[in-house]
């Protein structure tokens, strides 16, 4: 502090210094990822989607799995980093003010408006980022759940045979089109993904609609019907079933929920037990003023000529195995036999 108690030199480079860190915190995490968008290069980078494989596939959904935490842990340091740089910032306003003699003060108070005019945005930009880097974690919970119930679903549908009401073929058991996103199977495997995804979805607006380039579906409206009547109608004054047919209507979009079935096995049938991994994209709509156009990109156009919206894409993937007949160590089958159950065996 100077003799006229106005923050001297020193002070005000400590307090540039940390607004510097904090430009460098967010170019540094924040890095541009290979699909043009922005994306968190600590958790992107460590995301290598082994959450299940061979005998440690279980049928049971944990998020508890390492590959998912790992992928988590840059979005939780960059969050926990910023907020310090925050915290800091606040801290040596506060000092700067309080350190000055009492009868200095009314002249200081001039300075002391224009720094915090100067630092007020950066400190408003910061809480922005933090809060929606929060509201990433959330939803890539979410987004890993759903990816858990798509391939469960898979496992499921594929030893199936499906009929298309599209076009009234039939989907033979143990094959799935992967070329055709919009064949039975796929659609029915799209659905399961789309269905968590509805609570992290905005509510559906004719600007949202613009925005995102996402089209109203009526088709939706009566099948979604029937499962909003398992929720209950009015939780407080505002209507579950009304806010869960607005959202679907992005989450069920082809455009923001997109699918990928992966197999161990290349021919086309797809064999009993063999290892099915789905993985889901799902385009996150950012809602926090600055961080969305810093970490997310524009669903059309470019960045400053573009769409209103902006998307962060989120992609987790799940493996189980596909159902089969059940399996027994070798040489014990015959011991699980019974009169009921000799047809399956033979």
């Amino acid at each position: 502090m100077s003799n006229n108690g106005l923050p001297n030199k020193r002070t005000r480079s400590r307090l540039w210094q940390f607004v510097l860190l904090a430009c460098s915190v967010g170019l540094a995490v924040f890095s541009q990822s290979g699909d043009a968008s922005w994306a968190l290069s600590l958790g992107a980078g460590m995301s290598s989607f082994p959450e299940h494989a061979g005998a440690n596939a279980a049928l049971q959904y944990s998020p508890f799995q390492p590959a998912f935490l790992r992928s988590l842990v840059g979005y939780v340091v960059a969050a926990f980093a910023l907020f310090l740089i925050t915290l800091r910032l606040v801290t040596v306003m506060a000092r700067s003010r309080a350190s000055a003699p009492d009868a200095l003060k009314g002249a200081q108070s001039g300075a002391s408006v224009i720094e915090f005019v100067l630092v007020f945005p950066f400190l408003l930009a910061l809480l922005f980022i933090i809060m929606q880097i929060a509201l990433l974690v959330q939803a890539k919970f979410v987004v890993n759940y759903a990816a858990f119930c798509a391939v469960r679903s898979a496992v499921v549908m594929i030893p199936a045979r499906v009929r298309s009401a599209r076009t009234g073929k039939f989907e033979r058991a143990n094959r799935i089109d992967l070329t055709d996103a919009r064949s039975p199977k796929m659609s029915i495997i799209r659905r399961a993904a789309a269905l968590p995804c509805v609570g992290i979805s905005p509510l559906y607006s004719p600007s949202i609609g613009v925005a995102t380039g996402t089209a109203p579906n009526p088709s939706l409206l009566v099948p979604l019907t029937f499962v909003t009547l398992h929720f209950p109608p009015v939780v407080e004054s505002f209507s579950v079933a009304q806010q869960f047919l607005s959202r679907a209507q992005y989450a069920y979009d082809y455009n923001n929920t997109r699918i990928e079935i992966r197999r161990d096995n290349r021919s086309g049938k797809v064999v009993d037990h063999e290892l099915i991994t789905v993985r889901l994209n799902y385009r996150y709509y950012l809602v926090m003023p600055f961080a969305n156009r810093l970490l997310g990109q524009t669903y059309w156009g470019n960045w400053l000529f573009g769409s209103r919206g902006f998307y962060y894409n989120i992609t987790e993937q799940y493996t189980l195995p596909n159902e089969g007949e059940p399996l027994y160590p070798d040489g014990q089958a015959s011991r699980f036999k019974d009169e009921d159950e000799v047809e399956i065996f033979e």
